[in-house]
């Protein structure tokens, strides 16, 4: 009997341009191919379909990392998430009547985190960077950059000031930043950030949307009408 290689948390295996055909270590933080076009993520889909099913992915959390064996992120511990879910179909029977197109539907993006599809773009985006640590990279190497006019000088001693900051703080800067690890970075992340306590705020009809999205399983839904907010702070 062969031996069986089981997938890992990602399959991806390399870059690739997308016009030349160019490949490149995915391992490695690239940019453009040297021809100027985009490299894509190429992964190992015929080893994933091989050992996952269908039942498989639907056995796991409804979220976007349920699908990680086709994202970049090799070290589930490096994942930055602020709960990127799945977001309902919402049937636009007024609209798709004017429009004469039965069974018109749309995609209800605005309930992620961040009210647009570009979450978790972002969110993948974000990981793999901090996996390979390009974030750091590039806060040490733009430091400099930051004081090229007097303005940006002014407003850094300010802040020393301002915020009673130790003598060497812009001396010491790139030095810090070098020795935070990703780890401090998810540390603080998951004391600070908690998906679990996040809301998703929706302005409009509740009467027409209110059932849509208690259908669509997103959480508990607490209607606030507007008289009700009249005379409060904003």
């Amino acid at each position: 009997m062969g031996m069986i290689t089981v997938v890992s948390y990602s399959a991806l295996t390399h870059l690739e341009c997308s016009r030349c055909g160019l490949r490149c270590d995915a391992g490695q933080v690239q940019g453009t191919c040297s021809c100027g076009s985009p490299l894509l993520a190429r992964y190992d889909i015929a080893r994933v379909g091989a050992q996952l099913g269908p039942a498989d992915i639907a056995a796991r959390p409804p979220d976007l990392w349920r699908y990680h064996e086709l994202l970049p992120v090799s070290d589930p511990g490096r994942v930055v998430t602020l709960g990127e879910g799945m977001t309902p179909l919402l049937e636009m029977v007024r609209l798709g009547g004017e429009l004469g197109v039965r069974g018109l539907l749309m995609k209800d993006e605005g309930l992620l985190p961040t009210g647009t599809f570009k979450a978790r773009g972002a969110a993948v985006g974000v990981s793999r960077a901090a996996e390979l640590g390009a974030a750091r990279d590039f806060l040490v190497g733009v430091f400099p950059l930051r004081f090229e006019t007097p303005g940006p000088v002014v407003g850094a001693l300010s802040g020393i000031v301002v915020h009673d900051l130790p003598d060497d703080e812009l001396a010491t800067y790139r030095a810090r930043i070098e020795a935070v690890g990703a780890d401090d970075v998810l540390a603080i992340a998951r004391a600070r950030i908690h998906p679990d306590r996040a809301a998703i705020v929706m302005v409009g009809d509740a009467a027409r949307i209110a059932s849509e999205l208690e259908a669509a399983g997103i959480g508990p839904l607490e209607v606030i009408r507007d008289d009700e907010l009249a005379g409060q702070e904003a």
